[in-house]
């Protein structure tokens, strides 16, 4: 598994949370420059990763932070998968 891919399964399991990179580095095991690089290529290949200037859920800090927005759906090819519109 991709550290992206890591990445991305955090951030749609804490879905409409702020996080620092900082803070996603210490959840995934990685170091603030590996997911800065890796959310950096989230945000591009897909609408559901936002990021944004606001406070970090967990550390309280503000600055650059990213969320998964709810109800979307990362690399809908790979195993990673959200629904999107799912009827229950």
């Amino acid at each position: 598994m991709t550290l992206a891919m890591r990445i991305a399964g955090f951030l749609l399991f804490h879905e409409n949370r702020d996080f620092c990179d900082g803070c996603i580095a210490t959840k995934v095991a990685a170091t603030t420059v590996e997911v800065r690089a890796a959310v950096t290529e989230l945000s591009r290949r897909s609408p559901v990763v936002l990021r944004d200037r606001w406070t970090c859920q967990l550390c309280g800090k503000k600055g650059e932070v990213t969320r998964a927005l709810a109800g979307g759906t990362v690399a809908t090819k790979s195993s990673l998968r959200r629904r999107a519109n799912r009827v229950a």
